[in-house]
């Protein structure tokens, strides 16, 4: 089965997900936090790298929000 490759608001998003730009991976992020009620930190925001997680992990608080995004040097997205 071939997964879509951009986002669609209401989508869940997965490992291996592909996106035409880094403004993209922000939006469809956005879309999501808001979906499920969950806010966000920005790790880290370079032109090839963008690291979301949730702002309140801690040894007490675990939270499972983690996204890494990076721009593939093959494809270009």
């Amino acid at each position: 089965m071939e997964m879509p490759s951009s986002f669609n608001v209401g989508q869940e998003l997965y490992v291996g997900m592909d996106f035409d730009s880094k403004d993209a991976v922000k939006n469809a992020v956005k879309q999501y936090v808001m979906k499920v009620h969950q806010s966000f930190k920005v790790l880290e925001s370079k032109s090839q790298k963008y690291i979301v997680c949730c702002p309140n992990k801690s040894a007490e608080c675990p939270c499972p929000f983690y996204m890494r995004a990076i721009l593939s040097k093959k494809t270009y997205s």
